[in-house]
């Protein structure tokens, strides 16, 4: 998780992506490999490199993503960022295989929601004590960014980590003491407080959208038993209308979150990829990861839109 989080943490000198290999370019990649070396010591130690490996066989959809993501570096634009986005990319995959074969769900979800609070702790915790770097002084004065470059990244990891840490406490079949149970609500509250500071609309929105996810679901594992055809139809068509009246607000929606129709320009900018770069190499593309960090894409990109070119 540290090294999936690496380049976003504000220590790092690598955000936005260095066409050059600098040497924090490096130590992000022996992280990754430090990390891939240790699955395969524990593999090999606990004698499941022959059940990983066949559980990697069956996985052929996979397979073929990540042989077009590797094979890409043949006619990347930029093949040193295909390079390194196609290892790290290998190694996050492997590494989550293991875990996967490896952790139970409620272990999983456990490691993780505790993860998450680390980091949101980490990051409340830099905002008092260096606000000149735990605060993002580009949006606002009381903007919190805490361990990481920017707001969004803050208010995401925070609005996912509280809907592990809900799913935990509303869990009614887990063991859960009420002790722990009660520290994990006073854990849960200081996160929404933290998603509800960094002021990122992205952050709400996800947040938003999982708690309803996790409400459906504590819903369905309380009545799955009584449930019949006719119930699941009536949640499928109410559903739909909840989706239509969402649809025809989006205006009204993301105003809650002080975010404008465009989502901040990305609608525009989806647009655009789509049909000038896109459609432009629609089978190959032009390698993966290769073009957002390359500083002229992103200054045409900027002209292109009538924006002003930041290379940031």
């Amino acid at each position: 998780a540290y090294a999936s989080n690496y380049r976003s943490f504000v220590f790092s000198r690598l955000h936005p992506f260095n066409r050059v290999f600098p040497d924090q370019l490096w130590t992000e990649l022996s992280y990754w490999l430090l990390a891939s070396l240790l699955v395969l010591w524990l593999l090999i130690r606990d004698g499941n490199l022959g059940t990983y490996c066949r559980n990697w066989r069956r996985q052929h959809f996979l397979l073929a993503f990540l042989a077009i993501c590797c094979g890409s570096l043949i006619w990347s634009a930029d093949q040193a960022a295909t390079l390194f986005r196609s290892c790290v990319l290998i190694g996050s995959t492997g590494i989550a295989a293991y875990i996967g074969m490896r952790c139970k769900p409620e272990e999983l979800l456990r490691y993780l929601s505790w993860f998450g609070a680390a980091v949101v702790v980490a990051s409340a915790y830099m905002v008092v004590t260096d606000p000149l770097w735990g605060i993002d002084r580009h949006y606002g004065p009381s903007v919190w960014r805490g361990i990481f470059w920017n707001k969004n990244h803050l208010g995401s990891v925070a609005a996912l980590c509280s809907a592990l840490l809900l799913l935990r406490i509303v869990d009614i079949k887990s063991m859960v003491s009420k002790t722990t149970r009660f520290l994990l609500t006073l854990i849960y509250i200081a996160v929404l407080v933290v998603v509800y500071k960094s002021r990122s609309g992205t952050g709400g929105l996800v947040a938003l959208i999982l708690h309803a996810l996790v409400f459906l679901a504590t819903l369905w594992t309380i009545f799955e038993s009584r449930m019949r055809k006719a119930h699941y139809f009536l949640v499928v068509v109410g559903g739909v209308l909840v989706i239509a009246v969402a649809l025809a607000n989006l205006e009204l929606i993301f105003g809650l979150f002080n975010k404008d129709f465009t989502l901040s320009g990305r609608i525009v900018l989806w647009g655009y990829l789509l049909q000038d770069v896109v459609a432009n190499y629609p089978v190959l593309g032009q390698g993966f990861g290769a073009l957002w960090g390359d500083p002229n894409f992103r200054a045409q990109a900027a002209v292109s839109l009538g924006m002003v070119p930041v290379i940031a």
